[in-house]
């Protein structure tokens, strides 16, 4: 066996080449009309999260980090990746554990006095030693190992956060509200917040309405977020309401930073004992971008989008490492690549290609083993004359989009329009909106996330009825039997509490933990899950639902059978008296006439929209 040789910066080098080649087509291609709506849509659906993450941030702490901070961290991130990254398609943004992890590290430099900003700047400043470390010895090619487990145990703890801040914000009352005028404030905050809940679940829902054109519905569905945010703002400036007093998002009247601090860190001031012990979250930020990053690039380049031009994920990371150094100079958080909106920027520049039905191998056979395309090695064409893969196989989804623009212009004009909303009259319009309006836009992320995972579905299967199991897991209870199905899933929640635990609930200091949490879910999945459950149990759940990126749809089983399963059992229960008066049936019935299933499909469409 020839010894393993290690060519630093040849993946870098790789990449600068083969982007070089196209980086004049990567502005000549933006100049089409679909970059506009495109341009639009990936603000909006930048903005809204990075102020409600702005909002906790500034809790968190103590108003180091505010408004000003988190939209000039996406602006300024998004510029740089727009102008200098491998892969423009990327969108970039402040992320849930990014925040999560500023939140602990505030915890420990408060427990220990130390000055929060200067130490942030050599968390960042080491991080970015690390990023460069890993990008000129090629390690991001390790990222192929990481699978539908990994990603969707991450998204069900990001989505829990989620619901749980939403819940907050729509419960918390200033400490110097009056005794007298809480149950005021706290009736009012569930009502703008569950009021926006359900609006943007409606409003999301309109492409499959009959009413208005459907230019219309797609707006409503598209812009549901930002609609629903302005109506309820609007709302609390009446009079009678705004009396009340709800507390509104923390954010200065000009642009400046949150504490009135200056624009430099004076990192200088740091005792060189704590410059050191920086290393220990710059490493776990490093962690934590090396996995979420990535993962982040791959599904905005899943082979459903079949695109064109090539990867560049080693110098992206070197680039990202750089960004970061920059964000630790400002005092501001760092950004990184953002999911679903890095997909759904993909997905807003293509065109679906107008298959009645999107063949796949899983329809007819159960899921093939589903890992990410190799970083490096281009998906190789099928042999003349293949079998259908087995079990234990590796998959490639075919293409379900085609024409994409693969340029940077819309990047770039959606950062400039990020960057217009650090002026005066927008800073004015969002100190006005109300902290509990973004909690509801917490739950509907929050939401929206668990409606297309898998590992969600699996937990709601723990407490299905026999007879309306989706097809896709009968098999696999026929199989290995429904015990070692729901013993996965059950393994798969412990895993999620114990990561949440350390996010949210752990002391000070352990709680910088859960991102080695995270990526070390990668060799359990390789390595230890197989010789706990078997390794063609652990493929089969592995991949059920398709690829990771977008494809949900009918891999795994058939929703045509699961609708007309539910609509049998429906029928029998009517006829023998059980639930006849029972409408759920019935407004299954009629969702599904509009040409949507009531399945993952439906679901996905929603979340997509929104």
């Amino acid at each position: 066996m020839a010894p393993l040789k290690l060519r630093l910066g040849s993946g870098i080098a790789s990449d600068i080449r083969a982007r070089l080649a196209v980086y004049p087509s990567d502005w000549t291609d933006g100049l089409h009309p679909r970059i506009l709506p495109a341009t639009v849509f990936i603000f909006t659906a930048n903005l809204l999260p990075a102020i409600a993450f702005s909002s906790f941030m500034f809790s968190a702490t103590n108003g180091e980090y505010g408004t000003t901070e988190v939209v000039l961290s996406t602006a300024i991130c998004n510029l740089i990746w727009a102008v200098f990254a491998g892969q423009p398609m990327v969108i970039m943004g402040v992320t849930g554990p990014v925040a999560l992890l500023t939140a602990t590290i505030y915890g420990v430099c408060v427990k220990y006095s130390v000055v929060f900003l200067p130490f942030m700047f050599w968390s960042h400043a080491w991080a970015a030693v690390f990023h460069i470390i890993l990008s000129i010895t090629n390690a991001c090619s390790i990222v192929k190992h990481t699978t539908r487990f990994t990603c969707e145990t991450f998204e069900v703890l990001i989505a829990t956060v989620y619901i749980v801040k939403g819940i907050e914000e729509i419960t918390e009352t200033p400490l110097s509200t009056p005794d007298s005028q809480k149950m005021s404030l706290h009736l009012l905050g569930v009502l703008l917040g569950l009021g926006t809940l359900l609006v943007m679940q409606f409003l999301s829902t309109a492409r499959r309405w009959i009413l208005f054109r459907n230019w219309t519905r797609a707006i409503l569905a598209d812009y549901c977020a930002p609609l629903t945010v302005i109506l309820f703002t609007c709302l609390t400036l009446i009079p009678t309401l705004k009396d009340v007093g709800v507390p509104t998002l923390p954010a200065p009247p000009r642009f400046e930073t949150s504490s009135g601090r200056a624009w430099l860190v004076e990192f200088w001031t740091l005792p060189v004992g704590w410059i050191f012990a920086a290393i220990v979250p710059g490493l776990i930020l490093t962690c934590l971008f090396f996995f979420d990053h990535n993962v982040s690039a791959i599904m905005a380049q899943s082979p459903v989008f079949g695109l064109k031009k090539p990867t560049a994920y080693h110098y992206d990371f070197f680039v990202l490492g750089i960004a970061t150094l920059i964000c630790g100079f400002l005092g501001i958080p760092a950004g990184n690549g953002l999911i679903p909106q890095a997909p759904l920027h993909t997905k807003s520049l293509a065109k679906p290609i107008s298959h009645s039905k999107l063949h796949h191998p899983a329809a007819t056979n159960p899921p093939t083993a589903h890992t990410f395309t190799d970083p490096l090695t281009p998906p190789l064409a099928p042999p003349t004359g293949a079998h259908t893969p087995t079990p234990t196989t590796t998959s490639t989804p075919p293409a379900e989009y085609t024409d994409v623009l693969e340029q940077r212009l819309s990047n770039l004009l959606q950062s400039l329009l990020t960057l217009l909303f650090l002026t005066r009259p927008f800073l004015t319009a969002l100190r006005a909106v109300p902290r509990p309006v973004l909690g509801g836009l917490f739950l509907f992320m929050g939401l929206g996330a668990l409606s297309a995972n898998t590992f969600f579905s699996r937990i709601v299967l723990l407490c299905t009825d026999p007879r309306l199991v989706p097809s896709r897991y009968e098999a696999a209870f026929g199989r290995w039997g429904k015990r070692t199905v729901n013993l996965f899933t059950l393994m798969q929640v412990a895993i999620t509490a114990v990561t949440y635990w350390l996010s949210e609930r752990a002391p000070t200091g352990v709680g910088l933990l859960f991102p080695l949490v995270i990526l070390g879910l990668v060799p359990v999945r390789r390595w230890v899950l197989p010789r706990w459950f078997g390794k063609e149990v652990v493929e089969w759940l592995d991949d059920v639902g398709g690829d990771v990126g977008g494809n949900v749809g009918n891999a795994g089983g058939d929703e045509e059978e699961d609708w007309a399963r539910r609509e049998a059992v429906r029928h029998v229960e009517m006829e023998m008296g059980v639930g006849g008066k029972d409408d759920g049936g019935t407004g299954r019935h009629r969702a599904r006439g509009d040409g949507g299933h009531d399945g993952d499909d439906g679901r996905v469409r929603s979340v997509g929209g929104a």
